[in-house]
């Protein structure tokens, strides 16, 4: 047994069930070489970690497919894509143009990835990507958007956190910006199995709402910005890097404390099964809707 995060930090991960998580790190003592591969991408099962792969590329995101052959996906900033099945990793690149990627979701049957000035892709076969971004006209208007987060009910009806107070919404043709009464960059999006769509960001900004109307819930300069969001029965569960928040029933952001007492990292949220995963970079958490856990000793494999 040794401390799951004693050599590494931990850039981003997602849960697959109550026991399965993929997740990418940082070796620390590789972390400033070049030359040297230095992410790992690991997959624990039941306590105990596997390494599935190293590289010399940032990894940004990680998700699950979904279905008979559900397996890890993780993106790279600059396009790399590597998608494992039966545990052997299918290896693709995306073609950019206009900056880094952000995030990978599965939604609805596919991979989508989104990132710098407005890029969204959607994956439709076996290395092939398709540029599904906001028109041209769209971009100039709106210049130096980045869409952080992609989110999805079904292919008709995408979110993607943007900046300056928007929020875009696909419609399986076009992209629509919706200007909220905020002026705050959103860094995560969510489609909640009522229907409703939350999106948060700078300074515990948080909105809420449906295709192009959306309410401002919360915004208190001085609150941590949030970076990861998930539902957990019901309730809307935020993630920033120092702390956790629970959007209490007068839609305000309540600061939950049990998770302080045992860890010091947070800044993703990932629900499995019946568990909801909180992972920072030293800290992993597993949360059973009652009781906080740290996962710390791992063996392995």
């Amino acid at each position: 047994m040794r401390p799951i995060l004693d050599e590494f930090t931990l850039t981003c991960g997602a849960a697959k069930d109550d026991i399965t998580l993929a997740f990418s790190c940082v070796i620390d003592k590789l972390a400033g070489n070049k030359d040297e591969p230095h992410a790992a991408l690991l997959e624990m099962h039941d306590g105990t970690v596997k390494a599935i792969g190293k590289r010399n590329h940032s990894v940004v995101s990680v998700c699950y497919s979904k279905g008979a052959q559900s397996g890890p996906a993780f993106l790279g900033d600059w396009g790399k894509f590597i998608y494992f099945l039966d545990g052997e990793p299918i290896e693709e690149e995306i073609t950019l143009e206009r900056g880094p990627l952000r995030k990978l979701a599965w939604i609805d049957g596919a991979f989508y990835a989104s990132g710098a000035s407005m890029q969204v892709f959607r994956r439709d076969g076996v290395n092939q990507w398709t540029d599904i971004s906001p028109s041209e006209k769209l971009r100039k208007e709106f210049a130096h958007q980045n869409l952080e987060s992609i989110a999805g009910n079904n292919t008709q009806e995408l979110y993607a956190a943007g900046e300056f107070g928007v929020v875009w919404r696909y419609d399986g043709t076009e992209w629509h910006p919706v200007q909220c009464q905020t002026n705050a960059c959103f860094y995560t999006i969510l489609c909640a199995n009522d229907g409703r769509v939350y999106a948060a960001g700078q300074n515990g900004t948080v909105l809420r709402g449906k295709q192009d109307d959306f309410e401002l819930l919360c915004s208190e300069p001085g609150i941590i910005d949030i970076w990861g969001m998930a539902e957990y029965y019901g309730k809307i569960y935020l993630a920033g890097y120092t702390a956790l928040f629970l959007l209490d029933v007068e839609d305000e952001l309540t600061l939950i404390p049990e998770p302080l007492k045992i860890a010091d990292s947070f800044s993703e949220l990932s629900v499995g099964g019946d568990t909801m995963w909180s992972l920072g970079m030293k800290d992993v958490l597993i949360f059973d809707e009652e009781y906080w856990l740290k996962f710390d000793q791992v063996t392995m494999a």
